[in-house]
């Protein structure tokens, strides 16, 4: 079979709509809302081989800013791998990466992406190599504070948010930074999840689940101790995670990070997690 590879779909709304519709049919994702709303920029770039105009398969490209340990470091996420069902079996995955990889050679410090169990023996052929990540926990009780929901699909509430992200996590040891975009593309994914307090200027994205509060990240400058940051935002919840590495470990409990995907990072770059207690940010994951 023939297929035509094209580096981008964003402006070709063809290709767009099938990109779409194969993310829709293999992940269960919707870009659309994103993508209307004017979320997609250069930071996410879909190489895809297609059809007769039909996208059949996708690995994206994403350029990320990371600031670690105080130093700016560049890096490279791949993600979005996917493949029509009935074009399976035929190289495609292979044939993407292995353009991205030639394209991206020596423009970032390194290379890294997120594989869940069914394909880990897959990577490990374009010389990229298992790492590990860490969860921090720390009990948490209710505390003062002002936190309300945040209604992140308004024109308010996106200013509040753009304005904070900004600032980016004053808490955080390896943070994502000027990618606003991915931080949408979460929120429409889970809403309900973003809490602004108006005496800190502080936004934090979390989530609730029985005793615990998830807490993916944090925006603003409190002039609190994170602690009290979250005991702000507690309800009832006993625990707290957090979807980032705290820049103070403090009294965090540090345990193997698990869960569905496993990082891989390409041999030859940087692997910030090596040699370090990190996570990529939970929110971070494209």
């Amino acid at each position: 079979m023939t297929f035509t590879l094209y580096k981008q779909v964003r402006e070709d709304d063809a290709l767009r709509e099938s990109f779409m519709d194969l993310a829709r049919r293999v992940f269960g994702l919707s870009f659309a809302d994103w993508y209307a709303a004017g979320w997609w920029g250069d930071r996410y770039i879909p190489y895809v081989l297609a059809q007769g105009g039909r996208v059949v398969s996708c690995a994206a490209v994403n350029p990320m800013d990371f600031r670690l340990e105080g130093r700016r470091r560049r890096y490279i996420q791949i993600g979005t791998v996917m493949t029509d069902p009935g074009f399976r079996g035929q190289g495609l995955a292979r044939r993407l990466l292995e353009e991205i990889l030639a394209d991206w050679q020596g423009k970032a410090d390194g290379v890294y992406l997120f594989a869940n169990d069914t394909v880990l023996n897959f990577y490990s052929r374009f010389g990229f190599r298992q790492a590990a990540e860490v969860q921090y926990t720390l009990p948490v009780s209710p505390g003062p504070g002002d936190f309300v929901l945040l209604d992140t699909g308004s024109p308010a509430g996106q200013e509040i948010l753009r304005r904070c992200y900004a600032k980016s996590n004053p808490f955080s040891s390896f943070s994502m930074e000027d990618n606003l975009g991915l931080i949408m593309f979460w929120c429409g994914c889970l809403p309900g999840c973003a809490y602004y307090s108006p005496s800190m200027d502080t936004v934090v994205l979390a989530e609730r689940e029985g005793d615990t509060l998830f807490c993916h990240d944090i925006f603003g400058h409190p002039g609190r101790p994170l602690g009290e940051v979250l005991a702000g935002l507690c309800r009832q919840e006993s625990r707290a995670e957090l979807g980032f590495a705290p820049a103070e470990a403090g009294d965090w409990a540090v345990t193997p990070l698990a869960g569905e995907d496993t990082l891989f990072v390409l041999a030859g770059g940087e692997n910030p997690c090596a040699g370090r207690r990190l996570r990529f940010p939970s929110l971070s994951h494209a």
